[in-house]
């Protein structure tokens, strides 16, 4: 007799789980109808994702045109495949809710169909709304995905993409519906590069006090003070009314920016050594930070840095939480931390480095000499450099 754990066993459970299953057919005289049961059935079962029910909900509304091609399935399916192209399979239903709190109104995920059926109540409205979903699904994917795509290097639009990138690094996703708004009154003409970098530097420079280093919790007046400044934004005829409506977003942002004291407390916590390694994104963002933007000896492309501890981590001198300490971390790249830092002293690093021009002094180290004393203050340094560069 298999055991319960047994391939022979977990087989035979699939099979009786497949025979046991009940087919229902259920013949019907119009479309129209099929989308009627679906809704009804949906709404006594299991839950769907709101994209399958808005789906259902704009394909019942905007009948297709011929016979032979379905238009709206097609507009529908268009969605998914951008989705699917920059490999973000989930992410239709955060574009759905995200677009709406943008335009619209202020919802949770669970009210997002509700609010759109009520709106959605004729074949033009429909149209228009999935016609909208797609022109704004382009710029959502490039704000979700920023590296996918080509950007102006020429222009100054790779800061954009730079302050993107970083967003999707912090894991946050508060600002989403803002910032779709804001990209999108940028491809309208109603505000200027200038005004697009600016806005992007400080939402970006708010998510790292807020959520990167003090990791705070909302409770959704975030999200809500964002969707409220979209879709104000959205209405902006000029430049002048859009710099309002920032200036209302980062006075309410700035309310809720945690104080020096509780950001230091954590930022010294940074910490990176071969066993502890969940920091080392956010410490490569904050050590990028301190280098200027064009220097001889360092490609400052952030993907081709790596961290490189001045006191080596095979040292016996120090224990592990110093050596690990953001104060005792540089960026360098990779060549020069593999060929010749290695696990060379750190005066013998410091030597190699000053004869290679590395910004040393902007990197906040005082190549005197180097202790735990020296670490804990340059790591406190870094961190009043930081917080006070990121305040809105």
């Amino acid at each position: 007799m298999p055991t319960a754990n047994s391939p022979i066993a977990i087989l035979e459970e699939i099979r009786d789980k497949v025979l046991s299953l009940k087919l229902v057919f259920i013949q019907l005289d119009n479309e129209e109808d099929a989308y009627l049961i679906f809704e009804t059935l949906n709404a006594r079962g299991r839950d769907l994702k709101s994209s399958d029910l808005i789906k259902n909900l704009l394909l019942k509304t905007v009948k297709k045109s011929s016979a032979s091609i379905d238009t709206p399935k097609e507009s529908w399916n268009n969605l998914i495949n951008k989705f699917d192209d920059i490999n973000e399979n989930d992410g239709l239903d955060s574009f759905l809710l995200h677009y709406w709190i943008s335009k619209e109104s202020y919802c949770t995920d669970k009210e997002l169909f509700s609010k759109v059926k009520e709106s959605i109540n004729n074949k033009s409205r429909a149209h228009d709304f999935l016609k909208d979903l797609n022109d704004n699904c382009d710029l959502y994917c490039r704000m979700l995905n920023p590296t996918y795509f080509e950007w102006d290097k020429n222009n100054g639009s790779e800061i954009v993409k730079s302050a993107l990138i970083s967003l999707k690094r912090f894991k946050v996703k508060q600002q989403s519906s803002f910032v779709l708004a804001l990209l999108r009154t940028y491809e309208k003409k109603v505000i200027t590069l200038n005004n697009l970098k600016s806005t992007m530097e400080k939402i970006e420079l708010f998510h790292f006090i807020f959520n990167a280093i003090t990791s705070q919790r909302s409770s959704g007046q975030i999200v809500s003070t964002y969707s409220k400044n979209a879709i104000n934004l959205n209405k902006a005829q000029d430049a002048n009314e859009a710099n309002e409506i920032f200036k209302e977003l980062f006075g309410a942002l700035s309310k809720k920016t945690p104080n020096y004291d509780e950001f230091e407390v954590k930022f010294l916590k940074l910490n990176l050594k071969k066993n502890k390694t969940k920091d080392k994104n956010i410490i490569k963002y904050c050590l990028s930070k301190l280098m200027p933007n064009n220097i001889n000896c360092l490609d400052v492309n952030f993907d081709n840095l790596s961290i490189e501890h001045i006191i080596p981590q095979a040292s016996t001198e120090y224990n592990s939480d110093v050596i690990g300490n953001i104060g005792n971390l540089i960026l360098v790249d990779q060549k020069t931390n593999s060929e010749r830092l290695k696990d060379k002293t750190s005066k013998e690093k410091f030597s190699i480095l000053r004869e290679n021009g590395y910004p040393l002094e902007e990197a906040l180290i005082n190549i005197k000499e180097w202790n735990e004393n020296d670490i804990l203050k340059r790591a406190k340094l870094i961190a009043t450099k930081l917080y006070k560069e990121t305040l809105i």
